[in-house]
């Protein structure tokens, strides 16, 4: 069971991030325009959509998402949400492939072991703890290696020893139940 493979994947219209327990990571996204009809804005979050889908290996037995900011207010949260379900059920319903859900201030959590952390703290998590996941200072693509990462150790398969400041937020994740059947 140490093959496992794990994706972390953090939602985004314009960068979505990925990462993968066999190394990889990478951002998928599409810029988008204001004045956008809702036909484009549509098209857009499809096209994100089905790029996202298309990425994730037929192997992997566990995805960790980050899940919605409930707390955004600007204009593009509507967009976000779609975008949001769309990868849900298509990786659910469409894959079937398990999904958890970790809220951003949990994935926080497991990065830093501080639930209120700046992007820049959890970049640098992953340049510390995760120094072969190319992240960069992209906080998508560091996102979604916390997520990954937190599905491995939830797998009982952690990819380092994390402090239990930091594991503890793992008990904070919607673990889908097939996961339970997995450890």
């Amino acid at each position: 069971m140490t093959d496992l493979h794990v994706i972390g994947l953090d939602p985004s219209l314009t960068a979505t991030g990925l990462a993968s327990s066999q190394g990889w990571t990478k951002v998928i996204g599409q810029a988008g325009k204001k004045t956008m009809s809702y036909v484009e804005r549509h098209e857009r979050i499809a096209a994100v959509k089905t790029q996202v889908v298309a990425a994730v290996p037929q192997d992997v037995v566990l995805v960790v998402m980050e899940g919605p900011n409930y707390g955004s207010t600007d204009g593009h949260a509507f967009d976000r949400a779609h975008l949001w379900w769309d990868l849900y059920a298509a990786i659910v319903f469409g894959r079937s492939i398990p999904i958890a859900i970790c809220p951003p201030s949990v994935l926080k959590t497991y990065a830093t072991g501080l639930g209120d952390a700046r992007k820049r703290e959890v970049i640098d998590a992953v340049a510390h703890h995760f120094p072969i996941w190319q992240a960069g200072r992209n906080s998508n693509r560091a996102d979604a290696v916390i997520l990954m990462a937190a599905g491995r150790d939830r797998l009982s398969h952690p990819l380092v020893n994390l402090p239990e400041t930091h594991r503890r937020a793992l008990g904070s994740i919607a673990w889908p139940g097939a996961v339970h059947a997995l450890t």
